[in-house]
């Protein structure tokens, strides 16, 4: 995806290739706590907390860690301290979703999604969306009394999203709250997130937490943590999809990459 943060070390060619999967992450860990980031009537953060602009919250300008501005009642969190948000919020989740939610560092996001708009609700839960409309970064934090994951979806739309993209395990939520699968891409191991691979299915295989893209490869999705899950892209109608991911893709051939699946979507639009 997108947002799929590479494990690849740059510069080897892919049959040298490292991954590390340790469960480990330089994103803050610790839990959302809404005492620390005040916010006005209508829900925004002010500037004493953790929203407004960079430079409110002792970043600078020249951090490239800008958000975009509010629209509405949505937005109004800078990147660093939506970023940690995420990862709060893909923490409170059991591995069996959160692992789909990709948790990126401030700097990360910024160039990925320069001058998004970013959300946290009161309860902890996140979601943004970019200037060309792309949804990114939904995850409802467990135990957020504050908003359902509808409603979530709904304010992100509401800001101007119009599109999205996920593993097809969350297609019957995107495809239930109006949003369109278009088109799809196969799952590529090159590009799986943290917390991918069973730690004691590697220990037991004598395998090492670095591997080579040719043992990854050869990894059956029995010893995953996680199966492995194609992705699909998704436009906004406000319909409803009664068919399942299966039936998607069975009604056209993949994408060959992620960028061709991605413009294949957009140019649905």
């Amino acid at each position: 995806m997108k947002e799929i943060r590479k494990l690849l070390t740059a510069g080897e060619d892919s049959a040298s290739r490292s991954f590390t999967f340790n469960g480990k992450n330089d994103i803050l860990k610790e839990g959302w706590n809404e005492d620390d980031h005040p916010r006005d009537e209508n829900g925004c953060f002010t500037s004493g907390g953790g929203g407004g602009s960079s430079a409110e919250s002792g970043e600078g300008e020249s951090s490239g860690e800008a958000a975009g501005p509010a629209v509405g009642n949505f937005g109004g969190a800078d990147v660093k301290t939506f970023t940690s948000a995420v990862q709060a919020a893909k923490d409170s989740r059991p591995l069996k979703d959160g692992w789909r939610v990709t948790a990126m560092s401030a700097e990360e996001f910024a160039k990925e999604h320069p001058g998004a708009v970013c959300h946290i609700t009161s309860g902890g839960s996140v979601a943004a969306v970019t200037k060309d409309g792309d949804i990114v970064s939904v995850c409802k934090m467990v135990g957020d009394k504050s908003v359902s994951g509808p409603e979530l979806l709904q304010m992100a739309v509401d800001a101007g999203g119009t599109k999205l993209d996920s593993y097809e395990g969350n297609h019957g939520f995107y495809a239930s709250h109006g949003f369109e699968p278009v088109s799809w891409c196969k799952w590529d191991d090159n590009g799986a997130d943290e917390g991918w691979i069973n730690q004691s299915w590697l220990k037991a295989n004598g395998l090492k937490s670095d591997i080579t893209t040719a043992e990854l490869s050869k990894i059956p999705n029995s010893a995953l943590a996680v199966p492995r899950e194609d992705i699909i892209f998704y436009k906004y109608t406000g319909g409803m999809s009664t068919g399942s991911a299966e039936d998607f893709k069975a009604s056209m051939p993949a994408a060959s990459d992620y960028m061709a699946a991605q413009a294949a979507r957009d140019g649905s639009l």
